[in-house]
Parts: structure tokens; C-alpha cells; sequence
């Protein structure tokens, strides 16, 4: 079992069950959100491995959180997915400054290999 954790910012509860059931039986620690009005004191706190943020959910966007992250010297480190259905959603997510991409809906191996990918 690795120790590694994977904080999911996602307002869809079904999106969240699956991916925390897949990333658990792998052996990540899943922290789950379904808004991101607290995910910077959440971050502080957990120190999560890698983050999965939905585009558009409520309160702060996946694309402002990735470029507030990438901007912070003590947080730039940290692996951002971003998840989407909108079809500019990769673009949207290399320029905020996204390692990775995730269209949704997903794949369950491509969940698995993204997220294997950068940890």
C-alpha cells in the first residue's frame, strides 16, 4: 500500500464514489470536496500529493485554483488534473498550468493511468 493522498474537488457525488472507490482499492488516501470554498486551508492542512479539480464548480474554478497554486512557491510542486466535459477543457487546463486532463465522463483506466502517471 503506498502512502499517497489525492485530493478530488468535483461537485458531482457519483464522479466523486467512483473515483474514490478506484483511487481507495489502489491505495491512495482520497480526500473528497464537492465545493472549493475551503480547498486552500484543506491543501494547507492534508497536503495532498495530487490534486483532480472539476472546471467549473462552485465557489473558486479548477482553472483560478490551478493558477493560484502554480503561483505559490510552496505549492507549485503539486500534480493539478483537471476534469471536464467542455471541449476546450485541455486547452483551458495547459494554459492555467494543469499537468494533466481528464475528460469526463472517464474511463476508469484512464483514471488509473493519469493518476499513476504523477505519483
Amino acid at each position: 500500500m503506498n502512502n499517497k493522498s489525492v485530493l478530488i474537488c468535483e461537485d458531482d457525488e457519483g464522479i466523486i464514489d467512483i473515483a474514490q472507490i478506484v483511487l481507495s482499492d489502489k491505495g491512495y488516501s482520497v480526500i473528497c470536496l464537492v465545493n472549493s470554498y475551503n480547498i486552500y486551508s484543506v491543501i494547507e492542512a492534508k497536503k495532498p500529493d495530487l490534486l483532480i479539480l472539476d472546471l467549473w464548480i462552485s465557489g473558486t474554478s479548477g482553472e483560478e485554483i490551478t493558477r493560484t497554486l502554480k503561483a505559490d512557491s510552496t505549492k507549485k510542486h503539486i500534480p493539478v488534473i483537471i476534469m471536464s466535459a467542455h471541449k476546450n477543457g485541455p486547452a483551458i487546463a495547459r494554459e492555467a498550468g494543469a499537468e494533466g486532463f481528464l475528460r469526463k465522463p472517464f474511463d476508469i483506466n484512464e483514471l488509473e493511468e493519469i493518476v499513476e502517471q504523477f505519483l
